[in-house]
């Protein structure tokens, strides 16, 4: 009688162990899938509304908020990506002449430039 309450006992614990662990697991691959999501499939919709190179000055829409960049900063979309003004030093200034998504730190892609484009707005 004593051995079968100790079985029943360790039959219900163990039964808990297995449950609390098996929740542990589910979470996990739910975290790992969705930082895998974010690492490697992920990339954010932006649209240029307009950019003014002379003034270092781009208006975009990203998540649908209006968005004004200014400037040499990186304006941070989230952990790894950012929009920047790319530029160039001719004749002793600074001169801006692309703007580009960049993802930790470095161009992805270029998403507004004068040579490449005449129209100003381009969706990405």
């Amino acid at each position: 009688m004593i051995t079968e309450n100790i079985k029943l006992k360790l039959s219900t614990t163990t039964d808990i162990i297995i449950k609390v662990a098996a929740v542990v697991a589910a979470i996990t691959a739910i975290g790992g899938g969705y930082v895998f999501y974010q690492t490697y499939l992920y990339r954010p919709v932006i649209q240029v509304l307009t950019v003014d190179f002379t003034m270092g000055m781009a208006t975009i829409t990203y998540n649908g908020n209006t968005i004004l960049i200014e400037g040499d900063a990186t304006y941070s979309l989230n952990g790894q990506w950012g929009v920047k003004f790319g530029s160039k030093y001719f004749d002793g200034k600074l001169v801006y002449d692309r703007l580009e998504l960049v993802r930790q730190g470095m161009v992805y892609e270029y998403l507004a430039n004068p040579s490449l484009t005449t129209d100003t707005s381009a969706s990405a």
